[in-house]
Order: structure tokens, then sequence, then C-alpha cells
């Protein structure tokens, strides 16, 4: 928690190596996601998916409809409520666009590619926080009205236990470029190693889930989440393939 925090080792010089590839990661990230329409599509028809884990198909979608009618509104809700949502980084790529673009620097073609890179990102980082936002607000409902049926409890907690819920969810579901929630692997091995892992946390988000979260769900005898979780990535995956299809890999 320190080292990702604090950060002691701030101050190092980096060797002109990491340099050089900490420049290419993040001009490499650049080029993969920014300015993209096709990515902004794929995030905003896939995210959704995966909170079928969670909630049902009913919960998932009324909450998207009310995110849709009061946008604004629902998403002052929800950052009132959850500091994760309101500094949400979706992956490690467009964690370090951000970053690198408020690093000084006195070249001023570098200062504007870094600024145009900011740009461009943020569409994707825009489509991700709406396209998470409805299942944020479908799992807190679903927990308050839990905890509704609970005696003895205020609201203020009832609030607080619904927000927490969320949060969990949106974690358990969604990659994510917060250093605190990544595994290992997108830590170790330097800016050489991570220009290879910055761009599998989404796999990693659904192994984990189809290789532990499934067989514990087996175990507890959860069978609705079971097969809500194998469909929301099954229907990613026919909505992946709608929408690529007729189309070459270019595009």
């Amino acid at each position: 928690y320190i080292n990702e925090t604090i950060i002691p080792d701030s101050f190092n010089r980096m060797g002109d190596g990491d340099r050089l590839l900490r420049a290419l990661r993040g001009n490499l990230g650049a080029a993969y996601l920014a300015w993209k329409v096709s990515g902004l599509v794929l995030q905003g028809i896939t995210s959704p998916m995966p909170f079928l884990a969670d909630m049902n198909p009913v919960q998932l979608l009324l909450a998207y409809k009310d995110f849709m009618r009061h946008p604004i509104e629902s998403w002052k809700f929800i950052t009132d409520r959850s500091q994760m949502m309101k500094n949400r980084s979706m992956n490690p790529i467009i964690q370090l666009i951000l970053d690198r673009a408020k690093e000084n620097t006195k070249n001023r073609i570098s200062k504007l590619n870094k600024q145009q890179q900011e740009i461009g990102a943020m569409g994707l980082t825009w489509v991700d926080r709406v396209s998470v936002a409805g299942g944020w607000i479908g799992a807190y409902r679903k927990k308050l009205s839990e905890l509704q049926k609970q005696q003895g409890m205020t609201e203020e907690i009832r609030d607080r236990m619904a927000s927490e819920y969320a949060d969990e969810v949106v974690l358990r579901t969604q990659p994510t470029g917060d250093k605190l929630e990544l595994s290992p692997l997108f830590k170790m091995g330097g800016e050489g190693m991570k220009i290879i892992t910055q761009f599998q946390t989404s796999l990693n988000v659904i192994w984990k889930n189809l290789t532990y979260e499934v067989p514990a769900m087996v175990r507890n005898h959860e069978t609705a989440r079971i097969v809500g979780q194998i469909t929301g990535y099954v229907l990613a995956g026919a909505l992946l393939g709608a929408v690529a299809e007729g189309h070459d890999d270019d595009d």
C-alpha cells in the first residue's frame, strides 16, 4: 500500500532504457485505444454484460434506463457515495496516458502529442464510466432493497452498505487501472513487461471470474449467479461477433 500510494521512490531517476520503454508504452497504448470509434462501441456494449452475475436483466435494464434519463443527476448520486467511481480508471493504458499528460516537458511537439493523446482517451474514459455507472446503480438498488427488510438500521447505514456493495461488484466484474486493485502480474517486470501486460486486464478479470468466482458459486449453490455470470460473457461475445461481422481486422 505504501509503495503504491506514497511512492517512496518517486524521485529516483529512471534509466534511459526505462524512459524509452515508458514513452513507447504510452504511445503504443494511445495508438491502440485513443480516437477509435470502434473502441467506444465495443466498450459500451460489453461492459454491462458481466453485471448479470449480480442482478437480473430487468434490474440491470431499469438501472441503465434511469441513468440515461437523468445522467448528470445520476452521476452526482454515484460520486457522492463512491470515491472509487469518481476517480475510476478503466485500465493501465488509459491511466498511463493521463499520467503522462501531466508530466512537465519543454519539448513542444512532445507536449502537443501528450495533449492530443489525453483528449483522444477521454472518449473511452467517459464511455466506460457511463457503461459501468448503470451496473453500479443496479447493484446499489438491489442491496438497498435487501437491507430495507432488516430492522434496526438507519438509512445512513443502509446507504453506506449498499454503496460499498456496489463498489465491490464493479471491482469484481470490471477491469481497472487503479494500482491498488491491479493483480501483481501487472506491476512486475518493469516497463518492458508492462508493454505486454497492460493490454490484458480485461482478460484477467474474465479469467478470475470463470476460474475462481464460478467454482466458489458452485460450492455455495448460487445457481442464479452462475447462470448470470456465464450468460453475461456469452452475450458479450455474441455482441462482439455481431458488431465485427462484415468488417475486416483493420476496421
